[in-house]
């Protein structure tokens, strides 16, 4: 399938939460994060005020072709495996049933963004170093002497509910209450194998994000960053909004605006 360059548009990356930590294999490394979907649906649907084990089971998950999607109760989440492998995020917002991903919005302008540079300019779903793309990583590997890597999409597994992630603390559910899709990236040369998790609580409209990094080869491989997940948006005026506060006075909410460079 091939996906036609979008118009020009600015992006910003964000990594949102995560919680990380290694587990009991040396060769097993996990993270999980929890990611809410944060979008205002034009549905007034509810899904747990009809039945939360029904709608869990609607198609929770669907694969057409090359693209992936994750449907809640009002929302949707997408992405697609590029030419070369890459998996490109597509959509996250309001409940969409097209079969074919959007557009992906990026910033076509400079000598980075240029025509020949695509990884630097999409909505990359789990960005790696050394494919042209010069914005923050989610994950930076460090292998014979160079942190450069080259996932690339192999396979993926649907499978009834919450994951269990050996180890860490993380969130659960039965297969009326959640539906994973595992996908799985490898770098043949490193012998590095990522599986990314995708976990759909469709009655919350809530997907709940980890991957685990494997080392298949004999030599020493060292994690020196990885966030669970990567989230690109299209830059404006955007606001975080946080909590602050002290005993008695918890839950102070506050809001800054999103600027240029590293936030959190």
């Amino acid at each position: 399938m091939s996906h036609a360059e979008p118009e020009a548009f600015q992006r910003q990356r964000c990594a949102l939460f995560f919680r990380a930590g290694p587990s009991d294999r040396s060769s097993d490394i996990k993270y999980q994060g929890f990611l809410l979907a944060l979008c205002i649906s034009q549905s007034e649907m509810n899904c747990e005020s009809i039945d939360p084990g029904r709608c869990a089971k609607q198609s929770a998950i669907t694969v057409n072709g090359n693209t992936f999607s994750l449907h809640g109760a009002t929302s949707t989440y997408s992405f697609y495996v590029s030419d070369s492998g890459d998996l490109i995020h597509s959509h996250f917002g309001g409940t969409s049933h097209s079969p074919s991903p959007p557009v992906p919005q990026i910033f076509d302008g400079g000598w980075i963004y240029g025509p020949s540079n695509y990884a630097g300019k999409a909505q990359r779903e789990f960005p790696d170093l050394g494919n042209g793309d010069f914005r923050q990583p989610a994950i930076r590997l460090r292998h014979g002497g160079t942190t450069v890597t080259s996932l690339h999409y192999t396979g993926y597994e649907i499978v009834e509910g919450k994951v269990e992630i050996e180890g860490l603390p993380s969130t659960w559910g039965d297969a009326s209450a959640a539906t994973t899709l595992l996908v799985t990236l490898v770098d043949d040369i490193a012998h590095i194998e990522c599986t990314l998790s995708y976990s759909i609580f469709p009655a919350h409209d809530a997907v709940v994000r980890s991957v685990e990094i494997r080392n298949t080869g004999n030599k020493e491989v060292v994690v020196e960053a990885a966030a669970s997940f990567s989230l690109d948006f299209p830059s404006g005026d955007r606001e975080m909004i946080g909590l602050s506060g002290d005993w008695g006075r918890e839950g102070q909410v506050f809001r800054r605006p999103i600027f240029a460079g590293q936030q959190g």
